[in-house]
Order: C-alpha cells, then structure tokens, then sequence
C-alpha cells in the first residue's frame, strides 16, 4: 500500500507539473502557448531557445502531446551530459562486436523513438564531428549503427533546445548552418521568469497546490509580503527556482499561510544586495506588526508565530517605536 501511494504520487506529481507549462498570464508566454498550437499538429522540426529552468521541456511536451504522434513515444536525451562516445551509441544504437562490451545489438533512441518525439536538450553542445551525421539523419531518414553496414529506416519528430545562441554559434564556426535551418523549422524563444513576472503570483499558486497533495501538507496559500519578495527577486534559476523554493518552504512549513519566515534565508540574503532591501526590511516589519495585532502585543506569543527567539524579537521592538506601542485592547504586552 505504501509502494502503492508513492506510485501514486509521483504520477501526480509528473502529470501537474506536465501541466505547468499551460499556466500563465503573461501576455508573451500567451502567445508563445498560441504558437504551440498552430505548430504542434504539423510534422515540423522545432528550436526552442531559453535560459535554464525556463520550461523547454514542458514546452517541448506540450507540443509532443498535441501532435499526431501523441500516442507514440516521447523520449528526451541532454547532449551536454554526454561524451561523444557515448552519446553516438545513445542516439545511433550499435552492432554486436562493434567495440569492447557490445555483446549485443542495440538500438538508439532515433530507431526506438519510431514515430513519435525526440527531445534534444542543449543541443547547442551536440559536438561538430556528429553534426553532419545528424543532418543526414533528419534529411534522408536513414542512419547507420555504430559499426553497422546496412541502413536503418527511422522515422520522428524533432524537437531540440538550447540555451545558448545558436545563430552566434553558426557565425562562429560552431554550428553547422544546414543544421541549424534545418532544425529550426519553426523557432520558440521562452523569455526568463524575470521578464514574465505576471506569472509569478500564477506559478506559486500552482507549485503550492502541488507540493500540498505530493508532501501531505495542510498548507493554503501565501502571505501577501512573500508574494511581494518573490516579485522583486531576479530568479536566475527561473521557473525550475521558483518551484524547487516553494517545495523546500511546503516542506518545512507547520503552518497552513506561508510567511516571511519560510522564505528560505540565502533568497532573503540575496535580495539584501540589491536596492530592494529597504523595502525588504520593511516588509519584515510590515509582518512583525500584523503578528503583534494578531496576538494582541503578546511578545512571546509573537514570537513564536514568528519562528524566531524572544530576545531577538524584543531587540527589533526596542529599536521601532511603533512596534512597541502595539497592544491589546487591556491585554498586557508581557
């Protein structure tokens, strides 16, 4: 049963964030969700280009899940984790006897992925010495294995990514140019978190409900002062920051409004080295003063609430004259 209920989980965890590539409110990613429609249904080889964490791959399943071939095989491979070596037998397959340990035939992902999508991640490091094998494949569907003689008929759709500039990389030599046109049939650029961030509200609000049901947690929704901080961070991790964050406060939080407090301390840290910090502080004072309100001036209460000592509390009362005039209607402030 437990094995049963992991299972479980980890189904809903990868259909909801299979999903995350739908949600938004930026008038940019509008339009790029229009464009995945128009082009998903066609045959066509797709680029997608943008940072880290941005969601090309969701994007890239999106595309693969309403296509014609949404029924076949959606396999994914990363051509910056591989070397060259291995990353010829991954794509190409090989022939028994074709080098040391291949006892066996094996087909690559090209002859596997028959008929449905392959994703090509960073395919900006795919090496030059395989590009013109590549091309051959995608022109002239026909490949040979690793240490084969006879063709092998493949048939798929193509959809790479890179975040890195392949048009620089073809003016300098690094990127065959009958390649690049010839994969970037129709082109998707995925602008970073810090210039869509509309969706941040939207986006929280999702990874919250996911992380509710993946962790058992009773937790509901964010304090507006988060929701503040994670408007003013750069998020250069992007999309896959914003949710690993929100995983990490789910997972450590015990309360069912996520506050200040569970925003992780290194985000905190990192938006005291911008300008924002004077607003930062202030929405940390702005938060101290509702918890006081809330528990009538009680400042053991308030600190608890808080997650932080006493004395510390009492340190930052002392030094705010505001603060420390909040009491409760005839309740003592202790």
């Amino acid at each position: 049963l437990i094995e049963e209920n992991l299972y479980l989980k980890k189904e809903l965890s990868a259909r909801i964030t299979s999903e995350a590539s739908l949600v938004c409110q930026d008038d940019k990613m509008k339009e790029i969700l229009a464009l995945v429609a128009k082009i998903a249904p066609t045959n066509n080889g797709v680029l997608i280009e943008g940072e880290s964490g941005t969601g090309k791959e969701l994007i890239a399943r999106s595309i693969h899940d309403s296509s014609l071939c949404s029924k076949k095989q959606f396999l994914a491979i990363n051509c910056a984790s591989l070397n060259e070596d291995l990353l010829q037998d991954a794509l190409f397959g090989h022939e028994k006897g074709a080098f040391t340990g291949a006892d066996s035939r094996k087909p690559g992902l090209f002859e596997t992925v028959q008929g449905g999508t392959i994703f090509m991640d960073e395919i900006g490091d795919l090496p030059l010495s395989m590009q013109a094998g590549f091309l051959r494949v995608l022109q002239e569907k026909e490949l040979f294995r690793v240490g084969g003689r006879e063709t092998v008929k493949v048939e798929f759709r193509l959809v790479a990514a890179t975040n890195k500039n392949l048009h620089q990389m073809v003016d300098e030599g690094r990127f065959r140019r009958d390649l690049y046109y010839r994969i970037r049939v129709n082109y998707i650029k995925i602008p970073p978190l810090r210039e869509r961030y509309a969706d941040i509200p939207i986006l929280a609000s999702f990874f919250l409900k996911k992380y509710k049901v993946v962790e058992n947690r009773n937790v509901d929704s964010f304090s507006k002062e988060v929701l503040k901080v994670f408007g003013q961070y750069d998020w250069p991790g992007n999309v896959r920051e914003l949710e690993n964050i929100i995983k990490e406060m789910v997972v450590m939080t015990d309360k069912r409004t996520l506050t200040l407090h569970d925003v992780p301390a290194d985000l905190l840290e990192q938006l005291k080295d911008t300008s924002d910090y004077s607003t930062l502080e202030d929405l940390k004072r702005d938060h101290i003063k509702q918890v006081l309100r809330s528990v009538h001036g009680n400042r053991t209460h308030a600190a608890k609430i808080l997650g932080i000592p006493r004395v510390s509390l009492q340190r930052l009362i002392s030094k705010d004259a505001e603060l420390a005039s909040i009491k409760g209607f005839g309740a003592a402030k202790e």
